[in-house]
């Protein structure tokens, strides 16, 4: 008998992003994913509700 474990939601792989992903997927969007390449995207600008409120809290 084969059990799958459910799936456990993960946060986006960029580092300043709170977002959750897809099962399978590294980063929530586009954005994220063009700004692995970027060491100074410290803010995340994804356009996510979730990550609004960090780009909030810094202005």
């Amino acid at each position: 008998m084969r059990t799958d474990a459910p799936y456990t939601p993960k946060t986006c792989a960029h580092q300043s992003c709170r977002c959750l992903v897809e099962e399978g997927k590294l980063y929530c969007g586009p954005w994220c994913e063009g700004a692995k390449r970027h060491i100074e995207a410290v803010v995340c600008e994804c356009g996510h509700p979730a990550c609004q409120d960090t780009m909030t809290e810094l202005e």
